[in-house]
Parts: C-alpha cells; structure tokens; sequence
C-alpha cells in the first residue's frame, strides 16, 4: 500500500509546531506577501529562514504558496521572495498564477513548483499541460469523484496532491470573482470575505444557501491510497493550533494503520471520525467522492460550525447568565449561542471568566450551574456550544515558540549570490529564438462578440464588423454534429470558445468535437482552461490562432509572456485588473503581442458543481445588501450572475493602448428580461451603460 505524504497547514507559530507535533510529513505555509490566506497570521522572512531548517531536522519538508494573482507592480518584491526562498532551500512553492510558474521555471530552478488548485486543474490534461512545463506536482480540484481521480493517476506519472480535510469552496477553485465583485476584495489575491457564507433571500424564504458543508474524505482514504496519490492535504491555515493538532493527528493515525493492513476497519474509522468531531469543524461531507453529491452538502439553516455542545442558558440576568454546564468550559473557550429562532453570525464570544454556583445549592444531577459574561444576545433556552479552545500550543503563545526557535535553531550562513532583478525587457524578449504562434492575431477585428446558445449565435452571425465568438457548450455541440463543414463554409471567421471546466468523461465528448472542428477547417479558437491545450498538438503546423480566455488569468507581464511562449496568439486580460494594473500591462507588453480586454459581460461571478437548494424559476439570490445574484445553470454547473453587468465602454479612452487591442462583448451570461441587441450599438459607440459597474477597474484590486 503506498504511503502517502501527510501535508499539514500552519497559518502561525502555534499551528506549525501543532503540525510538527501530530506527526505531519510536510507542511504549507505562507510568507508575509503572495499567500492566498492574506487574512492568516503568516511567516516573516525572520520566523521562515528558522522554520525551514528546524523542520528539515525533523525529516519534514515545507511548501510555500505563492498562490496569488499578482499585479505587474508585484512583480519586483516577488523575486526578492523567491530568491529568498531558493537560498533557504524550502522544499517547494504552490503557484497558481502562470506568470509566477514562467518566472520560477526560468529564474528559480532549485524551487520545485507544485501548481495550486487555484488553476483548476481538474482532468488528465491539464496535470499534463503543468507537467509539459516542468511542474513537479499537481493540487486537484476538490469538486472531483474517487473515479475521476483514478482516471487522472491512470494517465499521469505526475505527482497529485488531493485535499482530505477542510472547509470547502462553493466555487470551483480559481474560478471565483464573488468576493471582488462584491466589494474589491479578491479571493484569486488572497483576501476573501467569504460573501458565499452569508444569509440570502429567494422568493421570501432566507437561508444560507451558499454555504456548504466542512469536508472529510476519512471513509475513502484507503482507495486514495491505493491510487498512488503522493499527498494528502488538510486544509486550514486560518485555523487555530488545537484544529490542526487534532485533524493531522487523525489522519497520521489513519495513514499508518491503512499503509499497515490495507484497509481501515469500519468501528477505526467510526472512532476517528469522532475524534474529529473535536475540530469544531461544520457538518462534515464527504463531497463528490462517491460521485454524487448529498443534499446536505448545504446547510440551509446553519452558518458555521456546529461545535460541542456545552451548556444551556437557564437565566439571563443583569449581571451575568446562568448555564446549565454538561461539559467542561474553561477561560479563552470559543463559545457560539445556538438559538431555537435560527443560528445568526454574530453570536460568538470568548469566555473570559467561569463562576460556579453550585455551593448555593443549584446542582440538578450530573449538571453543575455556573454564571458566564455572554456578551450576545441569548435567551433561557438557548444552547451553548464550544466552537473553539485552548490547547498546549495556543496557551502558550507565540512568544514562546519565537524564543524556542532562536535558542535552537541558528539560520544558515547567507552566502553571496548574484542577486537576479526583474527587468520587464528582458522578461518580454525571453521567448526562445523562433518560438513564434503558427499564424499571427493581425487579421482578428478589433471587436469580438461572444455567444453562447445557437439562438443567439444565429440573431448576431449577421452583423458586421466583428469576430464572432461561439462558446462551445453542450447545447452548441449538439446542434454542430454532422453541420461543422457547413458552418464553416458560411463562417470561416468563427473563433471557438472552450468551456473552462470539464471534468474526467466530458473531456473526451470535448476532445472529440475539436478534431471535428478541425477537420472541418476551423482555425481559431479561444482557450479557457491550462488543460485544453493539450487538444491542439499539431497547432504549428495546422496554423490555429490560439487566445485565451476569460478564465485564463492574466494580469501581468510574465502571464502573458507565458502564454505567447505556450503558443497563443492574443492574451485577454483578467476583468478583476484595477486600473494602473492594467495601463502598467499595457505600457510593458511588447507590440507584436496582442492584448484583448473584456468591455461588456454579465460576468459569471461563481460556477459550482454542487447542487444548491435554490429554485429554477428564474428568482434571483438577494444579498443582505440587497445585491441579486441570478442562478443560472449550463452543462451540470450552476452559476451565479449579478444583475448588475460590468461595463468599460465609456472608459476605453482613457486607457492606454486600448485602440490597439481587441476589445471583447460578452453575452455568455445575462438575467431574465435582458435583451443583448438593444446594447450592442452602444456598448460600441462608447455610450455609457446605465446601473452597470467596472469592477475593480475604478477602485483598489486587493
């Protein structure tokens, strides 16, 4: 039976040695800057050069995320990072954007990459795309089957790293925009605010319709296992030093045990899962690991942990409220109030002070009364249940283990290396002599238009001055068997739209009705996933125009430099960019590489593949803020619209370049009652767009 790495997260000092101490084989940890949990405590460059040769001594290896989108302004401070980080000799970096894996691969070589799951790297191609690059390990999306991890191991010598324990996203990673829509506040940077926990209202009924459920892949342990994946990851580097303890306890227990019988007996796995209880986890699920997803996986009528239960309020007094205790409570619990009229968000507290009144008479049989300080609203009746506690890491404090680690461990001698500085000239001239795209983006219009039902394919097939863009979905694939030589002899010019996420079986349905396409003699095509350019192995010599997409990120320099090296001919950058981020693109990318910009979309702020108690009738989520959210569901994914369209028509002028570049209308996506064609002249004419927004455009992109 193979033995997988056992990977432990640690957002601070505490968790590190909780890590350490439970017997974890590696651990992922981020620096102060460029980690996607900014929110974490993280490791300055003082704690990591310590850190990384303290853990080395205990055989255990470090990972550092570098697993953010970075700006063309960030891009300096990274290679100080990353030289930093080569010096220290930690074990590898988790990268999500392309640009940073470009930049390693050609300045860092000592630095495995291992590519985070924020690429979306969900199917056998796209591990062997990383793979083609030179990265060392893949992190796969957490939305996939037990069967559909076999199938990519079956094909892939590549490392895999799949998650075992921890909160889940609702959105496929890498693929959400909800928390930067929102408020600018970007979780592709690392920052956010978990909009998807919050209380949402559909047709007059409220409920946390978004939030799913805590994971837990204990029960299908052995069969990863027996695949061959070559890590284990718990997730959790918000989490306190008691959680990471107790998961990474759990699960080395059960690695050995299943690496020494081959099997986890039922009433073991019963009692670990208990054990596990004690995390304050939410309800657990073990996902889409069957293959199907349980309607449990969202808990409509709970926001967060359930916790233990610890007392009940028997009276709220002036001066203080008197519990029932039916389990121990000590000073620096985590405490949430349960309420019979529903579970809100703000009804947590830390207990500060435990008074005991059971010399007064107040013992009712095994229960002792006590007066706690709850400084949230509570009623006689409502439960108390511990969400969180003290353990002998956290109680100790992060001083202490400061001051372990100077008195033990001395950071090794510096040696002096030639510094390598990050000159935008010579990124931009680093493609390899003769590495050129089969065909050139010169003769794309300077407008494209994307659809994706044939209804609208046909209603906008007519208009002039555009390249039509035809978003390859199911619905589109049905009706173009058998017609795709037809289509093309009226159509030459059509660019084809890969869908951005297909899962292992759908890739082979995708696969094949590109080679038809190709076959028929369509040359262009517009790539939404790492993975899908591996369909279009002869492209050189087939001559294809190749552009990313919208779900390709690139927002600096080095992204875009990667994929021109990949063979593509035009670079869409991201719609999350702010405006210098942008103009500073813009200004550093050579002419000869072509940039398009998104001007128009309802922008899909989130796909899912869980299925989400919500109603099909067209109703939309509303906010506590009263923003709507549309649901809207294509090909087994749902996805969330905002009814507000993100527009930049009105500022093309003002941004630099901009009359060079391809400038894309999207009508992938739109809510009830929107018709495209009444904006489709105005959009062009640079009129503005009434109740729309331009995102981060006009703000800070955090």
């Amino acid at each position: 039976m193979n033995k997988p790495e056992l990977l432990a997260p640690a957002g601070n000092l505490e968790a590190f040695f909780a890590a350490l101490d439970a017997g974890a084989d590696a651990i992922y940890l981020g620096g102060k800057e460029f980690g996607a949990r900014q929110r974490a405590k993280n490791f300055s460059h003082f704690e990591l050069e310590r850190l990384v040769p303290y853990a080395h001594r205990q055989g255990v290896k470090i990972y550092v995320t570098v697993n953010i989108l970075l700006k063309e302004q960030e891009i300096s401070s990274l290679y100080r990072f990353l030289s930093f980080l080569q010096d220290i000799e930690v074990d590898a970096v988790i990268v999500q954007d392309p640009g940073v894996i470009h930049i390693v691969l050609s300045d860092f070589p000592r630095l495995p990459v291992h590519v985070s799951t924020q690429l979306s790297i969900h199917n056998a191609n796209g591990v062997q795309a990383a793979a083609s690059l030179g990265c060392k390990r893949v992190v796969l999306a957490r939305e996939l089957s037990l069967a559909e991890i076999a199938s990519i191991r079956q094909q892939t010598e590549t490392e895999l790293e799949v998650f075992v324990f921890g909160a889940l996203c609702l959105s496929i990673a890498g693929q959400c925009q909800f928390s930067s829509f929102l408020g600018g506040q970007s979780g592709n940077r690392g920052r956010c605010t978990q909009p998807c926990r919050r209380l949402y209202t559909q047709g007059g009924h409220s409920g946390y319709y978004l939030s799913p459920s805590d994971y837990n892949a204990l029960e299908f342990l052995p069969q990863l296992m027996d695949m061959g994946v070559a890590s284990c990851k718990i997730e959790g580097r918000l989490k306190s030093s008691q959680y990471v303890g107790q998961v990474t306890s759990v699960f080395r227990q059960a690695i050995d045990l299943i690496a020494q019988d081959g099997d986890l007996e039922p009433q073991k796995c019963q009692e670990l899962n208990g054990q596990l209880q004690l995390a304050y986890s939410r309800p657990l699920t073990s996902a889409n690991l069957s293959g199907t997803y349980p309607d449990s996986i969202i808990q409509l009528h709970q926001h967060g942990s359930m916790g233990t239960q610890v007392a009940t309020v028997v009276a709220v007094k002036r001066d203080g409220v008197r519990v029932r205790i039916n389990r121990d409570i000590s000073p620096g619990d985590r405490i949430k109030v349960v309420s019979r009229q529903g579970d809100g968000r703000k009804n947590a507290f830390t207990v500060k002070e435990v008074r005991s009144v059971s010399e007064k008479g107040h013992k009712q049989g095994n229960f002792t009364e006590a007066w706690l300080e709850v400084p949230v609203p509570c009623r006689q009746g409502d439960a108390l249940v511990k969400v969180g506690s003290k353990d002998y890491f956290s109680s100790r404090g992060a001083k202490y283990w400061l001051e372990k680690l100077k008195r033990e461990v001395e950071p090794p001698a510096r040696q002096q290396k030639k510094v390598i500085h990050y000159v935008p000239a010579r990124l931009a001239a680093s493609l390899p002599s003769g590495m050129m795209v089969a065909e050139t983006a010169s003769d794309l219009l300077p407008w494209q238009l994307k659809v994706s039902s044939w209804e609208n394919f046909q209603r906008f097939s007519r208009e002039r001055g555009y390249d039509l863009v035809v978003e390859l979905n199911r619905q589109i694939m049905h009706r173009l068997v058998g017609h795709e030589r037809k289509v093309f002899q009226r159509h030459p010019r059509l660019i084809w739209s890969l869908p951005a996420i297909h899962f292992p079986g759908s890739e082979q349905r995708l696969a094949g009705e590109v080679k038809r396409l190709l076959n028929a003699g369509f040359r262009r095509f517009q790539l939404n996933n790492l993975g899908q350019v591996q369909l279009f192995d002869r492209r050189h010599e087939q001559k294809l125009m190749l552009a990313t997409g919208a779900h390709l990120p690139a927002t600096n320099l080095a992204a875009v430099i990667a994929y021109r090296s990949m063979g593509f001919s035009a670079v869409l950058l991201s719609p999350e960019m702010d405006r210098e981020s942008m103009e500073m693109v813009c200004k550093r990318t050579p002419v000869e590489v072509k940039l398009s910009l998104l001007v128009f979309s309802f922008l899909p702020l989130l796909p899912t593949r869980m299925p989400l108690p919500v109603t099909r009738k067209k109703m939309p989520l509303i906010s506590p803020h009263g923003e709507q959210l549309f649901p809207c569901f294509r090909d087994g994914l749902t996805y969330l619209i905002p009814g507000q369209p993100f527009s930049l028509a009105d500022n093309l002028s003002r941004l630099p370049g901009a009359d060079m570049m391809i400038r894309l209308i999207d009508f992938s996506f739109y809510p009830p009652g929107f018709t495209p064609a009444s904006l489709l002249a105005k959009i062009r004419q640079g009129k503005s767009i009434p109740q729309r927004t331009s995102f981060n455009y006009s703000r800070k992109w955090d």
